[in-house]
């Protein structure tokens, strides 16, 4: 009969100590993914969005928006950016919620950092660790209920599913960042630039109002 060979305490613990050594190298490399993962998950989020807006306004033969919350003052989610769609008139103020619709809540470790006009080629200027991303690009979206009532950025989807406001192809610029009372705070930037260190774009064409998720090539700008 073969004889069984017992472990020693000694051996299990060199196992053990050597296993540990593993993870704790394999760790930043596993969080760097998933936060990249992040990145993709919130792009993923936002053209969802986007492309549920344009076919319910060619559905319903009506102006519909994406409605943009930075910071949860009017979706009530705190320290959450958030997207939700909306019947809009053609001076687009608000007239009420896409029937089934809900606030979609983006992932807290990806931010929406940059909106801005654009599209392949083109080589975003992320805002410097901290600052809020600027809105202008966007259309203004005015009287949105919610748990307050306030104008806010978005999105329009004419009944032919082109975009009519803004009036040029876009593109929505994401990274990895978190948001604390304000502030969007970058957890690693990439050498001479004020990018983070994972960033993508959502870009938009604004005649055949398809978006699409884009990478961000070595160089900085949108593949």
């Amino acid at each position: 009969m073969k004889e069984v060979r017992h472990y020693t305490l000694i051996e299990i613990m060199v196992v053990m100590a050597l296993a540990a050594m593993l993870a704790a190298m394999a760790l930043p490399a596993f969080s760097a993914l998933m936060h990249g993962n992040s990145v993709a998950v919130t792009c993923g989020l936002i053209k969802n969005t986007l492309d549920l807006a344009q076919a319910r306004a060619i559905n319903d033969r009506k102006y519909v928006a994406t409605v943009i919350d930075l910071g949860g003052t009017v979706s009530g989610l705190t320290d959450t950016q958030a997207l939700r769609n909306c019947y809009v008139s053609n001076t687009y103020a608000f007239q009420g919620w896409v029937e089934g619709s809900d606030w979609v809540p983006l992932k807290e470790d990806a931010q929406m950092l940059i909106f801005d006009n654009g599209g392949e080629g083109t080589q975003p200027s992320f805002p410097t660790n901290g600052a809020a991303p600027g809105t202008s690009a966007l259309q203004t979206i005015t009287g949105v209920v919610g748990r307050a009532t306030a104008s806010r950025p978005g999105i329009v989807y004419a009944a032919y599913g082109n975009v009519v406001a803004p009036n040029q192809n876009f593109y929505i610029g994401v990274g990895e960042a978190t948001l604390s009372n304000g502030n969007y705070i970058y957890k690693s930037q990439r050498s001479g630039s004020n990018a983070t260190a994972n960033v993508m774009a959502v870009t938009v064409n604004r005649f055949t109002g398809r978006a699409l998720v884009s990478e961000i090539d070595e160089n900085g700008r949108i593949k």
